[in-house]
């Protein structure tokens, strides 16, 4: 995606490579967010020298993937928009958000789905998806994650579950597994 450098780049906190029940190598990305009021939000959007910032206020999606210069992110070479215009009609739901709506809290969430897209174009994996896992009592994620299922028209390709839910999910007698979920708890589970 031409995102990496020392400070910045999109990823992953886990990556989950499985075979699915037809044998096929899948992945399954996840990024959690336990304690964070918000994702992280467009750093092209809040750079100097993005020159065209009404552009993040005035377009809207369909306007930026039409003509992707309007994006700071695209100028500076970042494949976003590139990715997305294969994609589109993943992104058609309805959502009340004036310009970009990946210029606030949407934009970790579309990065992230980004970076499956690109993986599963590269044919190593037959279907990449991605998630967040965040804290059940951490409520403030919600109207972003509301936001971006809607506008993605709560495509599976997007998913969200809570550190709870791991915690219910895991039901073994498996000794090292037993360990790990005790450290799930003591990391994740606080509050």
């Amino acid at each position: 995606m031409n995102d990496h450098s020392r400070g910045a780049g999109t990823d992953a906190d886990v990556a989950i490579a499985y075979y699915n029940k037809e044998d096929k190598l899948c992945l399954w990305l996840i990024e959690h967010k336990l304690s964070e009021k918000e994702f992280t939000t467009c750093g092209a959007y809040k750079s100097k020298a993005n020159k065209s910032k009404n552009n993040c206020t005035l377009c809207n999606l369909t306007d930026i993937a039409k003509a992707p210069q309007k994006c700071h992110y695209h100028t500076i070479g970042y494949k976003y928009w590139d990715i997305i215009k294969r994609y589109l009609d993943r992104f058609q739901g309805s959502i009340e958000i004036k310009g970009c709506p990946f210029k606030d809290g949407l934009n970790q969430l579309w990065r992230n789905q980004m970076l499956a897209f690109a993986l599963q174009e590269t044919g190593t994996y037959d279907t990449v998806t991605f998630s967040v896992c965040h804290h059940a009592k951490n409520t403030m994620l919600d109207k972003s994650i509301n936001q971006y299922k809607a506008l993605t028209d709560n495509d599976s390709m997007f998913g969200s579950f809570t550190n709870n839910d791991v915690l219910n999910a895991v039901n073994t007698h498996d000794s090292e597994l037993q360990k790990w979920l005790q450290w799930y708890k003591e990391v994740y589970c606080f509050g």
